[in-house]
């Protein structure tokens, strides 16, 4: 076996690792350690069974990398825990913009969002906060709420991500924010999917960019080419925050494909990892009602009842397919689980 290890003390973090292999096979361990005062952040193991190492490098690094960050960011979000907005620097502002976008929870997000306008007060042109400021401004409400957004907030939110733009070209994270917006806000399916690819491009094994390719594809009607590109984003880290959004995008494709037990699947998973969220009820019920499971269907919508008790199908925000008669699957199954009109 052949074992590895990287120290570098001239840092804050310190990332230390082995690597051994043996025959066809190869295990991988890391720890993430914090430099001040010698605290382990993270740890893991990951076991490959192949002799090529590009193929373990593309197994396991992309999800090692991704643990990291967040990892990072949220240790610096602790640290800046109970700390005045009013007291913290441009980099510490948008630490805790970072962790808050970690919570599944409208609220978080738009704290976030407005975190992040702080920190644009600092610096106008700072092209992450700008990033971070139209996600939780122009997205929060469409991924974690039912209603609508004004029209008028979509368009601001669309003039900081441009802005964002024209600071950078190489942010994964500010070409998946505009990808976002131009679906859910705009239906422009062609120009979200090319903002994905161009963000996969940067990062090959983006999570985010796989899901906003995936709701892209799906919404537009490539259903199999969405449902394969949601699978993989939610299948390629189970610690990722984000997999409740991935397997909610999967329950989307495989309901538009009339496929409506896999649906089901994917909206319990969605469930499981953010519970009570209206757009992950609203598929779970729909899709056991069409899956033939009624009772099932109307204890969901009871459940999403007790969680907005407001909730009215005039009111709740279309999710963005290009044919309506989706929707109109979509609705007819809501409205037979006992959803108020």
């Amino acid at each position: 076996g052949l074992e590895v290890t990287l120290d570098q003390r001239k840092a804050d973090y310190l990332m230390q690792g082995g690597v051994r292999l043996a025959g066809g096979r190869c295990r991988i361990s890391g720890q993430l350690i914090t430099v001040a005062d010698d605290k382990q952040l993270w740890a893991e193991r990951y076991q490959v069974e192949s002799g090529d190492s590009f193929d373990i490098l593309d197994q396991c690094i992309p999800a090692m990398v991704m643990n990291i960050r967040r990892r990072i960011a949220a240790d610096d979000g602790d640290k800046l825990s109970g700390k005045n907005l009013d007291d913290m620097t441009l980099e510490q502002l948008l630490s805790a913009a970072g962790v808050s976008f970690f919570t599944p929870t409208m609220q978080a997000w738009s704290e976030a969002g407005k975190i992040a306008e702080r920190a644009l007060q600092m610096e106008p042109n700072n092209f992450m906060a700008l990033a971070m400021a139209a996600a939780g401004m122009g997205m929060a409400e469409q991924l974690y709420g039912f209603k609508p957004t004004d029209d008028t907030v979509i368009s601001i939110a669309l003039q900081r991500i441009e802005e964002a733009r024209r600071q950078t070209s190489k942010s994964d994270m500010v070409l998946i924010v505009y990808g976002g917006l131009l679906l859910h806000g705009r239906k422009r399916y062609t120009e979200a999917s090319a903002a994905a690819e161009a963000s996969l491009q940067l990062n090959p094994d983006y999570n985010m960019a796989l899901w906003i390719l995936a709701e892209a594809k799906i919404f537009d009607g490539d259903y199999a080419a969405g449902i394969e590109a949601a699978i993989r984003a939610a299948t390629m880290d189970i610690h990722d925050p984000y997999v409740h959004l991935y397997s909610r995008a999967a329950g989307y494709g495989y309901f538009a494909a009339r496929e409506y037990d896999e649906a089901v699947n994917w909206f319990w998973k969605a469930d499981q990892l953010a519970p009570g969220l209206p757009h992950n009820l609203t598929g779970l019920s729909a899709s056991q009602y069409h899956a033939g499971d009624a009772q099932g269907a109307r204890d969901n919508m009871a459940r999403l009842l007790q969680e907005e008790p407001a909730f009215r199908l005039s009111d709740m925000v279309v999710p963005p397919f290009r044919e309506g008669e989706v929707w109109d699957r979509f609705t007819n199954g809501l409205r037979s689980a006992g959803a108020p009109e």
